[in-house]
């Protein structure tokens, strides 16, 4: 492996990496809207019931 694609191939790492924590963070957004929604979807159904 060359100097060149040594570098090339951590920075790809690096980028994966990056994109990983991203990835994360936007499921966890997404996840926590998810269950946001479901708790108002149950809040509204047991005020219907009352």
């Amino acid at each position: 492996m060359t100097v060149k694609q040594r570098v090339i191939a951590s920075l790809l790492v690096e980028k994966a990496a990056e994109n990983r924590e991203l990835a994360d963070k936007v499921g966890l957004i997404c996840r926590l809207k998810q269950t946001e929604a479901m708790r108002k979807i149950s809040e509204m159904k047991v005020g219907e019931e009352e």
